[in-house]
């Protein structure tokens, strides 16, 4: 178990621009393995009573030195995630800038933002500043199992402390559905939806091979169409936000189609 440290909450406001960063997932000496793109789902298995880290590291792309700083929001446990260190309990922590923190915290505080000192940095370039195991800045996500393997969606928020706007947020899935990346087979994209059960929307986040279109059509219990729209999809992770302010609660069939592949997904709502 990591030292941990504990700093108090900050509200921070979101909206999404064009970042002047980069984002990339790394192996445990956090050498860079794969990008991380705005939307995208990181897939994550754990075992019971073990620790799962996934670590990262934050690229600065801009001619100027930036300061960074990070928000967690928990989108969906089975179990619940404890956040008060309980024993033997499932629960999920961070560790950024200068400090790991203790599962109550969402957001470090000043001490603890992540300052990227190298500035105009190509993407083949990762300097000694650009929060490396060196200089004491890692970014990394654990997840604490419990005595049974759970199903869990924590977001991530990447932010510039002088401009929030600028902006990356990303999804990690403990033992959730598999991405496209990670299956078998002719489909030509993959599909999560979140939150479920849902409310008043839901966000049905595609990952694609290619662009493409698709048509989603929601179902009630009896077959009965309730919506269909048309929707455009860009090579990578989609986000398509579905109103569900029409939809009293129950069980409904969402089904996504495109000219090769048809997904169905259970969408439950609950008012």
């Amino acid at each position: 178990m990591k030292k941990i440290i504990s700093f108090l909450v900050m509200g921070v406001s979101f909206a999404g621009v064009a970042q002047s960063f980069s984002l990339y997932k790394t192996d445990v000496n956090f050498v860079p393995t794969a990008t991380v793109s705005n939307g995208n789902y990181v897939y994550e298995s754990t075992s019971a009573n073990a620790l799962k880290v996934t670590k990262f590291k934050i690229k600065n792309n801009a001619a100027v030195t930036q300061t960074f700083n990070v928000t967690r929001s928990i989108v969906s446990q089975s179990p619940i995630l404890d956040l008060s260190i309980v024993a033997n309990a499932p629960t999920t922590y961070f560790c950024f800038g200068f400090n790991c923190f203790t599962p109550a915290v969402n957001t470090p505080g000043a001490a603890d933002y992540t300052i990227l000192l190298a500035s105009g940095q190509t993407n083949s370039v990762f300097p000694m500043g650009d929060n490396t195991v060196d200089n004491n800045q890692p970014f990394s996500v654990d997840l604490e199992e419990g005595p049974v393997t759970g199903n869990y969606v924590v977001k991530y928020k990447l932010f510039n402390v002088a401009n929030p706007n600028d902006s990356l947020a990303f999804f990690i899935g403990y033992n959730q559905p598999l991405g496209l990346n990670d299956k078998g087979g002719n489909t030509d994209f993959s599909v999560t939806l979140f939150p479920n059960p849902a409310k008043d929307k839901v966000t049905v986040f595609v990952n694609s091979a290619g662009t493409s279109s698709v048509k989603i059509n929601i179902t009630n219990t009896i077959g009965q169409l309730i919506d269909s729209n048309y929707y455009k999809l860009n090579m990578g992770s989609n986000a398509l936000e579905l109103n569900c302010n029409n939809l009293n609660s129950g069980f409904y069939n969402l089904s996504i189609e495109s000219e090769k592949t048809t997904l169905n997904k259970r969408l439950i709502i609950s008012k």
